[in-house]
């Protein structure tokens, strides 16, 4: 993460939910089926913040740890609980009719997942998913078993996250 965002050559903030309070989404869907909310989750915690910071950001990069073969508990809630982002009115239509709109769409993004043991591109798949349902542009992804080594020392990964970096900074000008 920290390689591609260097990369970019531009200003960049990394967020770690594991240090933001994200209480898990109850499927009421209030924020995305309720126009009273306009697309604001009743809960207050951490998410709203987290949201205006997606919706301002001009390109997104998510990673996450693969965890018995899919993204850890925290990137789970934290595709749940922004469906809200879909109902505030802002981006073009989305491409599946009926979800409201995409504020992020085409905005570049990426995706890194490393596994000690293997199942990353499960896990991969999963954040692609939450990518293609938010319209995103995916530039690079990283999904690669690891062992239990540190990946900062695999220069074949490292180069493979500067180069994603460089791309996304291209498209971002």
């Amino acid at each position: 993460m920290e390689e591609i965002l260097k990369a970019t050559g531009k200003s960049c903030e990394l967020v770690w939910l594991c240090d933001l309070n994200i209480n898990f989404c109850t499927g009421c869907l209030k924020c995305f089926s309720d126009p009273e909310t306009k697309g604001v989750c009743w809960q207050k915690d951490d998410m709203e913040g987290l949201i205006q910071k997606m919706l301002n950001c001009k390109a997104l990069i998510l990673g996450s740890p693969t965890m018995y073969g899919n993204v850890t508990g925290r990137m789970k809630n934290f595709f749940d609980r922004s469906i809200g982002i879909d109902s505030r009115g802002i981006g073009p239509e989305k491409k599946l009719a009926g979800h409201g709109r995409s504020p992020m769409a085409g905005r570049p993004a990426a995706l890194v997942t490393v596994a000690g043991g293997g199942d990353q591109e499960k896990t991969a798949a999963n954040m692609r998913l939450y990518m293609v349902y938010e319209d995103l542009d995916i530039v690079g992804e990283i999904a690669e078993a690891i062992g239990m080594g540190d990946v900062r020392e695999n220069k074949e990964i490292m180069e493979k996250a500067r180069r994603i970096g460089e791309e996304i900074g291209k498209k971002l000008g």
